[in-house]
């Protein structure tokens, strides 16, 4: 069960409810589709990842370039659809978008 936040308040509302992961969002600009918000920003999900006792992902404008910071401000994963299904080669895109990640964790 899964819900969708957007500052630390919503989280800990979604973790009282007994959501086991939550959706943090936007973080950025997206292009898939018009979401109507301002983004959050890294400094956001820093916030809302070191409150969280359930995982946090990241949601909106995640690229190659950006998801390994995700990830170090807290993230537990990020949800990627515009860097992907764009590309010219959405192997070699999904390929950067993982390499960058690995390279984080390690």
């Amino acid at each position: 069960l899964g819900g969708t936040v957007r500052s630390v308040d919503h989280l800990l509302e979604a973790e009282r409810e007994g959501a086991d992961y939550v959706g943090l969002g936007p973080v950025f600009n997206t292009t898939s589709k018009e979401v109507g918000m301002a983004p959050l920003g890294i400094e956001r999900v820093r916030e809302v990842c070191r409150s969280a006792h359930i995982p946090v992902i990241c949601i909106a404008g995640i690229t190659a370039e950006n998801a390994g910071d995700l990830l170090q401000a807290g993230a537990w994963g990020v949800a990627i659809l515009g860097a992907i299904v764009t590309a010219p080669d959405i192997a070699a895109a999904t390929g950067d978008i993982l390499n960058a990640m690995r390279l984080q964790r390690t």
